[in-house]
Order: structure tokens, then sequence, then C-alpha cells
């Protein structure tokens, strides 16, 4: 039962993994949109508080938004961008050890693994670490992502 942006979330989810590596994975700016909707929709199906990932997820979207588009045209100072930049890993951080967690308990039952093994580490932390590769991992990770609406 998808229930928040029915089309664009049945979509996303549903989405071909080529298509994915193309529309997300090359086109850099809209991953932090594929990222939000995802992790939203693991978020919601775990029933957990999404407030901390929606706002995060807005500014990286945000970011991503400014840094691919306004930053072609104005010139900043090596201060603002090295701040900008610093900002944006932050944020990006963040959003993604959030939605990889959420990711992994879903596929898991919402089962809060964390502490129970060291292999539950390794899953969170594998997750993590896609997503941070994410030109090269989205195709992967959507084939896992069209899954979920079957657990559901």
């Amino acid at each position: 039962m998808i229930t928040n942006n029915d089309k664009l979330t049945k979509r996303i989810i549903n989405l071909n993994p080529k298509l994915t590596f193309v529309i997300f994975g090359l086109l850099i700016p809209f991953y932090p949109i594929w990222l939000r909707i995802v992790g939203l929709f693991v978020i919601d199906k775990n029933i957990k508080n999404k407030k901390l990932f929606d706002f995060f997820s807005i500014i990286l979207i945000f970011e991503f938004l400014f840094i691919f588009t306004a930053g072609y045209f104005i010139k900043l100072d090596k201060l603002t961008t090295n701040i900008l930049l610093l900002t944006t890993f932050f944020v990006w951080f963040i959003s993604i050890g959030i939605a990889s967690k959420n990711m992994i308990d879903f596929e898991n039952d919402n089962k809060n693994q964390i502490t129970s093994s060291g292999t539950k580490i390794q899953k969170y932390f594998f997750r993590f670490i896609n997503l941070i590769y994410f030109p090269f991992s989205i195709y992967w990770i959507q084939k896992e992502i069209n899954k979920y609406e079957k657990i559901d």
C-alpha cells in the first residue's frame, strides 16, 4: 500500500533498473529526488518518524540543484565553495545513512538489527557505500527496490 505521492512513488519503486541508471545515475542532480522518494517510502513502511530525513533530503535536493545549475553561472570565492561542499557532504551522508538503515530494516521485516550481529552491521554499511557510489550501484539497488512492493 503506497500512501504518499502514490503515482510518482509507485513509478520510481517499479522503475526499470536500466532506466533508473540513465535518469538518476547519469543525470546527477536528479539523484536526491530518487533518494528522497525511496527513503520516504521505506520510512513510511517501517512506521518511523520521517521528519529528520524529510528535512535533510529537501536541503540535499536544493544543494544539488544549486551546485549543478547556479554553480555554473555564479563565481563563488574559495571559502564559500568549501562551506557549500562541506554542508552538502554532511547533509548527503546523513540522508543516505537514514535511508540505508531504513532500506535494510524494511528488507528484514522492520527489525532493527543494528545490535544483533556484525553481519547486519555489514549490510547497513554496504548499502550506505552503495548509495555513496550511486552512479555505479543504482542499477543493483533499483533491482532490490523493485522487490519492495512485493514485500509489502
